[in-house]
């Protein structure tokens, strides 16, 4: 849409039951397993890191946090370790859940940079802002 990125949002769009199944993810390349796992790390150690009071965030980011350090990089060297995988999708979910608290610059920047420099592809893009 011309270049922008947007976020939709209204409570009737929030999902009413969420299913983890870490095979439907056996086939997602090594690349894309990292850059989805980052991406997931990065909203544990933002919200943690946030200075917006909530315990109970915090406790669910460490514990994201944790299981990525694990799982991660398991996942990523051997894509039919579904432990791994499965720890991941847990461990994505809490980073969703703890990111209710807030997030950081990180995520913020992410949002008019991804305008620029587009998705992940199997080919780096060059980055190119008008």
């Amino acid at each position: 849409m011309g270049g922008r990125k947007r976020v939709l949002f209204h409570p009737a769009l929030l999902a009413a039951i969420v299913i983890l199944d870490p095979e439907l993810t056996v086939a997602l390349p090594a690349r894309l397993t990292a850059a989805t796992g980052a991406d997931a790390l990065t909203h544990c150690i933002e919200s943690y890191t946030s200075t917006v009071y909530h315990p109970l965030c915090d406790g669910i980011a460490l514990e994201g946090l944790h299981l990525m350090a694990e799982a991660l990089p398991r996942a990523v060297k051997n894509g039919n370790d579904l432990e791994a995988r499965g720890k991941m999708q847990i461990a994505a979910m809490m980073g969703g859940i703890a990111f209710q608290k807030d997030l950081g610059v990180a995520h913020s920047l992410s949002h008019p940079l991804s305008t620029c420099a587009g998705c992940i592809t199997a080919q780096p893009m060059p980055l190119r802002c008008r």
